[in-house]
């Protein structure tokens, strides 16, 4: 929220943020998650100029690992198998950063052991 307006959303300079995304995550093999997600469902205005993929051990220190302008798909090599990570995405256009996609965990399980 800023200081001279009550809705956090729309910052001081008058313009107005879009909404978060929807994501998903799939995983393309071991340790491979593969992060996608949908444009916001409304850019309030204006474009979405770049989209911030973000990852973490817990959903309160998710840092940026990509940040991308023409895709929607985000695929995060060397996982460690066992291991929870947490994503987000969020869209930004002129206006700044709109709010965070729900946080989604994934730990990569790994492929099993040799049987006995």
């Amino acid at each position: 929220m800023n200081a001279t307006n009550a809705n956090p959303f729309v910052p001081s300079f008058g313009g107005v943020l879009a909404n978060a995304p929807r994501t998903s995550c799939t995983w393309c093999g071991q340790s491979v998650p593969n992060i996608t997600w949908s444009a916001p469902s409304t850019d309030r205005g204006s474009p979405v100029t770049a989209y911030r993929v973000l990852m973490g051990p817990d959903e309160a220190t998710l840092v940026e690992v990509a940040r991308v302008s023409d895709v929607r798909q985000y695929v995060k090599r060397g996982l460690e198998n066992g291991l929870a990570y947490y994503f987000s995405v969020l869209a930004v256009n002129l206006n700044g950063e709109g709010p965070k996609a729900p946080v989604r965990p994934a730990t990569p399980l790994g492929v099993p052991s040799a049987p006995l």
